[in-house]
């Protein structure tokens, strides 16, 4: 009976630690088809011309103020610079050897959310008797005192980038360089990651 009392807790502990376990971190240069919430994908409008798009998935931002955060702007950079990356490939896997942004498109979609924060004093079941100043009477918003001794404010954004890229068979002045630009943002890039879901 002991062993198998013992053996239910070991295999409730591991349940346990396994819910609480923090998911990997996610790679962050995937196809967008790979994962369906985030990643880079392409639309080609001409045989030289593409739209190349990156979506972050959505990430917790700051409260405060979240849409200056500079948080906000590292995320907007990195999708830029992630779809840019992808620009590269494109140019490289179609034989050619340079290119230029025609269009650039950064937006982020906030989602602010306000909830009550319980009093420490009152609200709580036990208190269903007396509080510090007498008998409490549980039928709250009758009774004077509100159970809320604030608010806090949770906050999550996605960025989404779109370029319009042209292909060039020969670099110009304002024209990125694709072998270069793939190797630099490889280089950046590689190992980034978002938290795991």
């Amino acid at each position: 009976m002991f062993r198998k009392i013992a053996a239910g807790a070991a295999f409730a502990s591991a349940i346990t630690v396994a819910g609480c376990a923090t998911a990997p971190p996610r790679p962050a240069m995937v196809p967008f088809s790979e994962t369906g919430e985030y990643g880079f994908s392409e639309t080609r409008l001409a045989p030289d011309r593409y739209e190349v798009r990156y979506v972050t998935p959505r990430l917790r931002v700051s409260g405060t103020d979240p849409g200056e955060s500079a948080e906000i702007q590292a995320e907007r950079q990195r999708a830029f610079d992630l779809a840019l990356w992808r620009a590269a490939q494109l140019a490289l896997e179609n034989g050619f050897s340079a290119f230029t942004v025609e269009q650039d498109n950064r937006d982020v979609a906030l989602t602010v959310r306000t909830e009550p924060v319980l009093s420490p004093f009152w609200g709580y079941p036990y208190y269903d008797r007396f509080d510090r100043f007498g008998p409490y009477y549980p039928y709250y918003p009758y009774y004077p005192y509100a159970p809320y001794s604030g608010y806090r404010t949770w906050a999550t954004a996605r960025v989404t980038v779109a370029l319009e890229v042209a292909m060039l068979e020969e670099p110009t002045e304002n024209s990125y360089d694709a072998s270069a630009t793939a190797a630099r943002l490889q280089e950046a890039y590689g190992a980034a990651t978002f938290p795991g879901s």
